[in-house]
């Protein structure tokens, strides 16, 4: 046996141990959390029992695309055209900005660099929020229908300002989990508490709530890092920080959303 199929076998003990893991939480910790956790475990920087190759190369990239097919086939178009939809757009902007600006004084006013982790930081997961919002009943509910909104936004926004903003080749300075969440969740919040965005969410909690899971965000932030480190725009041990940073977004932000938030209604 070779040991890509090695690598095969533990992952696969992986994908099926982490559902088992999270109903004897009583799905309390989403399966995806355990699966970081388990994927951190058995991989190259923990217990190596899985090798990088070509195979498992393309694997990830099939679950990356994946990640992105599930969340496209989640979204109705004419969310974004509501009222909710434009307000998130243009709350997605701010956050971009911010971010700008923040990473522009932490890299010293490389431009190039501040681009690259502006973008990453005010991504949102939501391909590996789907699992987690259905997990949780939060589908159909107000928060789990805004946190799609907000999801496709910081989606779908990162990926078109990758394809056009993209151009310089600098260094960039480290990002900690905080300033994502300051970049992302907190302008939401902002927006949610400071006037009527179009949603039907209800008190400070459901609106924590949303920003929580707005400033989840994993997968963008893997691509937008394959593409800074392919394109010699960031360093292969900075984009791990980064992408390292994301995958505590996924591991906390969804659980402490959870705990703080309401008992959950549905819509009528």
């Amino acid at each position: 046996m070779t040991d890509t199929h090695i690598s095969f076998a533990w992952i696969a003990a992986a994908g099926l141990l982490a559902p088992v893991l999270s109903f004897a939480t009583s799905k309390k910790v989403p399966a995806v959390v355990f699966l970081i956790i388990l994927g951190v475990l058995i991989g190259p920087y923990g217990l190596e029992l899985t090798t990088d190759s070509e195979a498992i190369d393309l694997v990830r990239e099939l679950g990356l695309g994946m990640l992105f097919l599930l969340a496209g086939m989640e979204l109705a178009p004419s969310d974004l055209k509501g009222r909710e939809g434009r307000n998130a757009i243009l709350t997605w902007i701010i956050c971009a900005l911010l971010a700008f600006g923040a990473t522009m004084a932490l890299t010293g006013g490389e431009t190039g660099t501040a681009t690259v982790l502006a973008i990453a930081l005010t991504s949102t997961a939501l391909g590996t929020l789907l699992p987690i919002i259905r997990q949780q009943g939060l589908a159909g509910t107000p928060v789990g229908n805004s946190v799609m909104i907000h999801g496709a936004v910081g989606e779908l926004a990162p990926v078109m300002a990758m394809a056009l903003l993209l151009s310089a080749r600098t260094t960039w300075a480290t990002a900690v989990i905080l300033v994502i969440l300051i970049a992302r969740g907190l302008p939401v919040l902002l927006r949610e508490l400071g006037g009527h965005t179009g949603s039907s969410l209800q008190g400070w909690r459901e609106k924590l709530q949303l920003s929580l899971y707005a400033a989840t965000g994993l997968p963008i932030i893997v691509a937008v890092t394959e593409v800074a480190t392919t394109s010699g725009l960031l360093a292969e041990e900075e984009a791990s920080l980064l992408v390292a940073a994301g995958a505590l977004t996924v591991a906390i932000f969804p659980t402490v959303a959870d705990a703080v938030g309401p008992t959950k209604r549905a819509v009528h």
